[in-house]
Formats: structure tokens, C-alpha cells, sequence
């Protein structure tokens, strides 16, 4: 199976192909950059293993939530691929990114998700590892709120590892200083930790026709 995955919902700008059981990725943090560096970083992951566009399979993008902005360009990428190719398109929250990305970094199983969303609130979810699925599952779903507001999670008994931007706020870390083991706010979502993901998604049926791209906002008012 050949997947091609991207995610520019934060300041970090990543595309990954899964060519069978061979990964590639480019990464980089360049908050401004997204729309100047994305097709190319595209064309590099697919040159480096000698694969063509029209070989994938499917496409997977981040759909937020995240920078407006960001947001836009992933999901008009993953419109032009699905257009160009005819292929399915598979839409991925970009916390379910992060929370899969902190897993494989830190091997916990138990992620709060957060990325700051500015205007002091967060993009907000809880997300456990389904050993049957062998990826992140949503357990509290994906929302905006103050971080003094944010879903304490049912099971303080656990300790959670808390992943995300969200986690540089102070009130955040206050509210669940009980259960949290580790915090690593400088982890992004990532394209290679998207592809476990999509595969899953694949084969549960789980893709959108070209018709059905979306963004996952959260909020009305647009910020970058």
C-alpha cells in the first residue's frame, strides 16, 4: 500500500510516504512557510523511493484543528491530489497526529492533546493506544475550551503523558498536575505518526470522495 500523508496544522510542516513497509518523511518547524515548502516536500519523500504520484493509494491530510490557515492549505493540497489522481482521501484530527506522534516518542499509552489556539484557549482531547487498531483512539473528543475548563479525564489512577503546544500555559498544567507523569509541549503532529492511522482508516472504509473535504475549525472567529 502507498500513502502519502501531510500535516501543516501547526508551526511544524510535514509530509511522510508509507510505500509498503518503507517510511519517508520531511519535517521542519517554519511557522510562515507551509504554502512555499509543501508540494515540494511531496515531491521529495516521493522521489526519494522512486515513486510516482499516480502510484499512491490514498491521500491523508491533517484536518485540524489548528491554524486556519494551516487548516486551508492541507485540505486545498489534499483537493488538487484527490482531483488530479482520483484517489480517496483520508481526513485525520491533528490531535489524533500529536497524541500518535507523543505515543511513539514516549511509548504512553494514555496522551493529552493540546495545541494552543491563542486567545487563551486550547484545542483540547484525551486519546488512548487501541492495541487491536495498533493506533491512537479518541477517548475525549476533540474540543476548544479555557484551559482551566479543560475535561478532566474519568481515571486519575493513570498517568498521563501530556503532549502538545497547549502545555507551555501554565493553568493547564495546574489543572491536571495530579496525573500527569510526563510533558513534552514541544511535540507537533507528524505526517510518518499519521500513516498507522490512515492504513487503519483504509481498511475500516473511512475515506472522503473530493466532495467531502473539510477543515475541523472548532471556532468561528479565524486566527492564523
Amino acid at each position: 500500500m502507498k500513502i502519502l500523508a501531510f500535516d501543516t496544522a501547526t508551526e511544524a510542516c510535514s509530509v511522510a510516504l508509507l510505500n509498503d513497509d518503507k517510511i519517508s518523511e520531511c519535517y521542519e518547524e517554519i511557522p510562515r512557510g507551509h504554502a512555499q515548502h509543501i508540494l515540494a516536500m511531496c515531491q521529495h519523500v516521493l522521489d526519494e523511493q522512486n515513486c510516482q504520484a499516480q502510484d499512491i493509494d490514498t491521500i491523508a491530510y491533517g484536518a485540524g484543528p489548528g491554524s486556519f490557515t494551516g487548516l486551508r492549505i492541507a485540505s486545498s493540497v489534499a483537493q488538487g491530489f484527490a482531483v488530479a489522481l482520483n484517489l480517496p482521501v483520508i481526513a485525520i484530527s491533528s490531535l489524533q497526529a500529536l497524541a500518535q506522534a507523543a505515543y511513539e516518542q514516549t511509548q504512553n499509552a494514555s496522551v493529552l492533546a493540546a495545541i494552543d489556539a491563542r486567545m487563551e484557549e486550547v484545542y483540547f482531547s484525551y486519546y488512548e493506544f487501541n492495541t487491536d487498531k495498533q493506533c491512537m483512539q479518541e477517548v475525549i473528543v476533540d474540543q476548544l475550551c479555557a484551559p482551566e475548563l479543560a475535561p478532566l479525564p474519568d481515571s486519575e489512577a493513570k498517568q498521563y503523558c501530556a503532549a502538545g503546544s497547549g502545555w507551555h500555559i501554565a493553568t493547564l498544567q495546574q489543572r491536571f498536575r495530579n496525573c500527569i507523569s510526563q510533558t513534552i509541549p514541544d511535540c507537533y503532529p507528524r505526517a510518518s505518526s499519521m500513516l498507522k492511522i490512515a492504513e487503519q482508516k483504509y481498511t475500516d472504509g473511512d475515506y472522503l470522495t473530493v466532495d467531502k473535504i473539510h477543515s475541523m475549525y472548532l471556532r468561528d472567529k479565524v486566527t492564523t
